[in-house]
């Protein structure tokens, strides 16, 4: 009712980036994912402050489905990439294929490319000092893989999970969020 109220056009929520078998954030944040009508960033402070944003995008964020939680992850990155001394780094995972929209091309000079998973390859990349901004789609894989995946892969770095939800129906998420939550 806050969000419709005041016209909200981001929610932003913390996070202490413990999920359960039965809930992804925990049942008051995985409540707000599976009712809200506009876009949300889900943050888990890191251990120490951020200085470099790592944008990690697989093969399935290209597909039509992971545009929304894309978009939403690179406008996130293009703002919070001012306030850090080094540049924006976008970990490209997966199979390569298609290319990538320009607004994710222009974040940074140099795309690394990690064939294995994005978890894995964020393993491997990530500091403690990095922001990773996780873009998901609004599916039961795309949300356990960009909150809990990447939550154990960097357990001290700081973690933003983007979610594009809006405009949607009310309750088209609970079911996504609800199956999120289960081990997979």
């Amino acid at each position: 009712a806050t969000i419709r109220q005041r016209g909200a056009s981001l929610v932003l929520m913390g996070w202490r980036g413990a999920s359960s078998t039965s809930d992804v954030f925990g049942r008051l944040i995985d409540h707000i994912v599976g009712h809200s009508a506009v876009p949300l960033a889900v943050v888990r402070a890191g251990a120490q402050d951020y200085d470099r944003v790592l944008l990690p995008i697989s093969a399935d964020h290209l597909l039509p489905g992971g545009a929304g939680g894309l978009t939403l992850a690179a406008a996130l990155a293009t703002r919070l990439q001012r306030s850090t001394p080094r540049p924006t780094t976008v970990l490209r995972t997966g199979r390569l294929g298609s290319e990538l929209p320009e607004a994710i091309a222009t974040l940074s000079d140099r795309v690394h490319h990690d064939p294995r998973r994005t978890h894995q390859a964020v393993a491997a990349f990530a500091g403690p000092t990095d922001l990773i901004i996780a873009p998901v789609a609004p599916t039961v894989s795309g949300l356990r893989a960009a909150t809990t995946h990447l939550a154990w892969a960097a357990p001290d770095a700081t973690l933003l999970v983007a979610i594009d939800v809006g405009p949607v129906d009310e309750g088209s998420l609970v079911p996504a969020v609800a199956g999120a939550g289960r081990p997979t």
